[in-house]
């Protein structure tokens, strides 16, 4: 399925609303989702850091800052980073500890070289219009990564039917094209494999590969499962993690 509708955060950027309208118009349980990705995030730091406490982390496409609400008290500092303002103003009315929020675009960060510990991208991938953006938002998350620093990226699982009814329903997602790398068609999903083609072009050294949420809210009583799911290619999300 192709569309070429503008990607709504870009049309409806000028909104004043645009951050409650997000929060409100997300799919369905939108909050369960941001807390099973947050809580993975952590393990999957704390796994290969250890302790965490000290790291600077930044999170790309932050939103209105829904994942650092989970962060602000795990590590020393979070810079939240989004292309629009309307989001980041809502953000800031969370009144977030240990947060800075930053006003820029994914391809050009304002962020010295060699200076962070963790590059995040929640779902940011997908709403990208080109690939040359796509491609230049790694090499800059390379940029600002210390050396052995981790990008850890969650996107839609193609393959998850559900997560392919979420893209052909959300408002949010009304301007994502389903399965449009090859055929050069963006904003669009993306294949676990397709990603790893791209961070690996990147210069990125390719660490744990994952699938999540396979179970919906209702069902939350089975999330300690999803650690034996996770290479099962058939959660509604997965997690890449990348190295410097």
């Amino acid at each position: 399925m192709q569309r070429n509708h503008t990607d709504w955060f870009v049309s409806h950027n000028n909104s004043v609303d645009i951050g409650s309208d997000y929060e409100v118009m997300a799919v369905r349980n939108h909050k369960y989702y941001v807390k099973v990705k947050s809580l993975h995030l952590l393990k999957k730091a704390e796994e290969f850091y250890g302790d965490i406490k000290d790291l600077i982390c930044v999170d790309l496409g932050c939103g209105t800052a829904e994942t650092a609400e989970y962060f602000q008290d795990k590590f020393m500092h979070i810079f939240c980073c989004d292309y629009s303002s309307g989001m980041l103003e809502y953000a800031g009315k969370k009144n977030l500890k240990n947060v800075t929020l930053k006003l820029c675009q994914s391809e050009r960060l304002p962020f010295d070289s060699d200076s962070v510990d963790i590059v995040l991208m929640y779902g940011l991938i997908h709403h990208i219009d080109t690939g040359e953006k796509i491609v230049q938002t790694f090499n800059e998350a390379k940029r600002i990564l210390k050396k052995g620093g981790i990008v850890v990226v969650y996107d839609f699982n193609p393959l998850n039917p559900v997560s392919r009814y979420i893209v052909k329903t959300c408002p949010i997602d009304s301007g994502v094209n389903l399965d449009g790398y090859r055929k050069s068609v963006f904003p669009t999903t993306f294949y676990l494999g397709e990603l790893i083609e791209i961070m690996k072009s990147s210069g990125f050294m390719i660490g744990k590969r994952e699938y999540l949420l396979f179970f919906p809210k209702f069902l939350s009583a089975l999330l300690p499962l999803e650690r034996a799911l996770a290479r099962i290619p058939f959660g509604g999300m997965y997690a890449i993690l990348g190295v410097k």
